[in-house]
C-alpha cells in the first residue's frame, strides 16, 4: 500500500497511463499488472484506486 509520501512522488506519466487504462474500463488488478510491467512499481488494487483519484484531482487542477 502506498503512503502519502510515495503517492506524491508518482511520475506524471504513470498517472496518465493509469487514467487511460481506466477509461478502457479495465479493472484495478489488470491496471496494476500493466503498470508493473512498464514502471518499477508493485501496486495493489487499493493503490490503483488511490492513484486514480489523485490523477483525476490533478487533471482538474491543470
Amino acid at each position: 500500500m502506498l503512503t502519502d509520501k510515495e503517492l506524491a512522488a508518482v511520475p506524471e506519466e504513470l498517472l496518465e497511463d493509469l487514467l487511460r487504462y481506466s477509461e478502457y474500463g479495465w479493472r484495478e488488478r489488470r491496471i496494476a499488472t500493466l503498470l508493473a510491467r512498464r514502471y518499477p512499481v508493485a501496486l495493489t488494487e487499493a493503490d490503483v484506486r488511490k492513484l486514480r483519484r489523485l490523477g483525476q484531482k490533478k487533471l482538474r487542477q491543470a
